[in-house]
């Protein structure tokens, strides 16, 4: 299940399950996360596994399964339909990988969703937190706390926010391209973070959101690429690719995504962004003062 309509959709399709004489078992993975998971005979046993999610879940465990996936929001709108979907005999057979599976325009839009909605998932506690952190620091700087303490808060909420970046784009690559992916994605990530180029690191400027997006979705699919190509290596050297050569080549191409085309262009956007909403704060304040003469 996805995060924003978690047991709504679980109700909703226990619902339309019993209504119809229809054994089903719903696992549900919210904010409180895991809960009732299935179980390996459950799955076996299984004629058909319905994934109703906004972000990724982990399919291996549903390979050789007939799979129907849906977003969240689709089960609770119209459970029957979904459970429809899910009886009909010509329900494709997962074969593994949970990338962008389908030629249907509407569903690599969910698709595409559903992975950017797993990395905001993560990214989410660390905006969170670390905003409470800093506002909790000012507050207590009021109060009389002593400032080495309030200075600490302070720095643990912005090192929070430094994280935010490298988690979003880690957890997208993970949606895509599973655990082999997290590491050239949180790398992507945190390389938008500092705005790495082949520059001079003075020069180096954030690309932010952005730039965390594409080196997320680019992680993933990189990834899923060089395990494909990895298929044609010997038996006895597929220990070398996972451990080393995966790894490795997913982050040069990463990094060089990252020095030479993305973050650049949207370093020097983000640049120039920066300038224009400075020098209009000073407008507004210019305005604001002769408003108030007047």
């Amino acid at each position: 299940m996805g995060v924003a309509h978690t047991y709504l959709a679980a109700e909703a399709l226990r619902k339309a399950a019993q209504e119809r004489g229809v054994t089903i078992k719903v696992e549900t993975n919210g904010a409180v996360g895991v809960n009732d998971e299935l179980e390996s005979d459950e799955i076996a046993a299984a004629d058909c596994i319905i994934i109703a999610a906004d972000k990724g879940v982990s399919m291996a465990r549903f390979v050789g399964k007939r799979l129907v996936t849906v977003s969240a929001g689709d089960a609770v709108r119209n459970a029957d339909a979904v459970l429809n979907k899910a009886l009909n005999s010509k329900v494709p057979v997962y074969r593994g990988g949970n990338a962008f599976r389908t030629s249907d325009w509407r569903e690599l839009g969910r698709e595409t969703y559903r992975h950017l909605m797993n990395g905001i998932s993560y990214m989410i506690p660390f905006v969170v937190v670390g905003g409470v952190m800093i506002a909790l620091s000012l507050l207590l700087a009021q109060m009389g706390l002593a400032q080495k303490y309030c200075d600490l808060l302070n720095n643990i909420g912005k090192e929070a926010f430094v994280l935010i970046y490298p988690v979003l784009a880690a957890f997208i690559a993970v949606s895509i391209g599973d655990a082999p992916a997290f590491m050239p994605g949180l790398m992507g990530g945190y390389m938008a973070q500092l705005g790495t180029t082949a520059g001079n690191k003075l020069s180096w400027v954030s690309s932010g959101f952005w730039g965390a997006l594409i080196a997320g979705f680019a992680a993933g699919l990189l990834v899923r690429f060089l395990n494909r190509l990895g298929k044609k290596i010997p038996e006895n050297l597929q220990q070398v690719r996972s451990s080393f050569l995966t790894p490795l080549l997913s982050l040069l191409g990463i990094a060089a995504l990252m020095a030479l085309a993305v973050n650049p262009p949207l370093g020097r956007f983000n640049q120039k962004l920066y300038r224009a909403l400075d020098s209009m704060r000073g407008g507004s304040r210019l305005t604001v003062a002769l408003c108030w003469v007047r």
